[in-house]
């Protein structure tokens, strides 16, 4: 079992895909090769950035794919309100998914204080 397996914030990442999926599969065509394509790609980064910070040697490389999963939580929160607007997720569904980014989000900043914390206390050694 990979290091990332272990963590609550990558299942709940793999959720988020699942979740980004069911909405995209109710687009419209033309709306999918707009919105699809990056809301996709965003949500999948999330998942994958935190597997390839736990995989990293150092503590300082780990943030850095940790904010990245960060910064793509952002971006699916941010496609998914358009997507409400538009008129393509009701308010519930929108309130799902943005709960589950907020969620991530905090969970993501935890991961990237500890990492920093450990990488300037080991840098003082």
């Amino acid at each position: 079992m990979f290091g990332f397996e272990k963590l609550d914030v990558w299942h709940k990442a793999v959720d988020l895909t699942l979740q980004i999926d069911e909405v995209l599969k109710k687009l419209p065509k033309n709306e999918f090769y707009f919105f699809g394509g990056q809301i996709k790609r965003a949500v999948l980064a999330i998942s994958t950035n935190i597997a390839e910070g736990t995989g990293r040697n150092s503590k300082k490389e780990a943030s850095y794919f940790f904010n990245v999963a960060r910064g793509s939580t952002y971006e699916v929160a941010s496609l998914s309100k358009v997507l409400n607007i538009k008129g393509y997720l009701n308010e519930e569904r929108l309130e799902k998914l943005y709960s589950s980014c907020e969620e991530i989000s905090k969970m993501l900043s935890g991961m990237i204080k500890r990492s920093q914390s450990q990488s300037q206390s080991q840098s003082q050694i």
